[in-house]
């Protein structure tokens, strides 16, 4: 299993916003008291424990390397209380989409991902009801490839895509414990594209700041294998 982030970095993340908080109130109580000489040391505190969780963030990030998945593996994104699981399960090829009459050509070569998305039964935590939907939290996909150029969804090919096969289910979808779909994913890439490489994360600002999370500072990402 390969996960974006953990509980653990979430709840550390979590945890640190609230002694930061309560700090922040602790000083400025002091200086209302005047208690000047205690505000400086709850500031110094303060600030060497930003610093400490500054270093975790970097050495969890400057520890861990890239991972490179295959097809049915899976990558796992931490709800706080149960685990998303995303896989590639096949990937085409194609250099036009579209009804035969009216075909949508590629710029280069289309890729037709198909991804299965699944709700992760055995990752629910005891208090969470065994039948309750989970609505994941929002996702971005982009391709890299070897020379670090990004590409994003076609637009013109998934318009073309669902002209014969329909309307494609979006990453926004609900699901209860042990539920799962496949959606498919279309983009445009050059023909002589070099190890292409499909990067599905969680865009969340906070994100930045969560240990072991992918988002977070220099961190190294989960991808899969186009």
């Amino acid at each position: 299993m390969h996960t974006d982030t953990s509980q653990v970095g979430i709840l550390a993340f979590m945890l640190a916003v609230l002694l930061g908080g309560a700090g922040a109130a602790v000083i400025a109580a002091a200086l209302i008291l005047r208690k000047y000489q205690f505000a400086r040391l709850v500031a110094l505190a303060g600030t060497l424990a930003a610093g400490g969780y500054g270093a975790l963030l970097l050495l969890a990030a400057f520890t861990t390397g890239e991972t490179s998945l295959g097809r049915g593996e899976e990558k796992h994104f931490c709800e706080i209380d149960c685990h998303l699981a995303y896989a590639v399960v096949d990937v085409a090829r194609t250099t036009t989409l579209g009804a035969a009459e009216t075909p949508r050509a590629a710029e280069g070569t289309f890729y037709v991902v198909t991804l299965r998305v699944r709700f992760d039964e055995n990752t629910t935590s005891a208090t969470r009801p065994s039948t309750a939907p989970l609505w994941p939290n929002p996702r971005w996909t982009t391709v890299r490839d070897a020379a670090g150029h990004e590409y994003r969804p076609s637009l013109d090919g998934l318009a073309a895509f669902e002209a014969v096969h329909g309307t494609v289910k979006g990453l926004d979808r609900a699901l209860r414990p042990g539920e799962s779909y496949t959606t498919t994913l279309i983009f445009d890439l050059p023909a002589d594209v070099r190890d292409p490489r499909l990067l599905l994360t969680s865009p969340l600002p906070e994100n930045a700041f969560v240990l072991s999370n992918e988002n977070s500072f220099f961190h190294r990402k989960v991808v899969f294998r186009l």
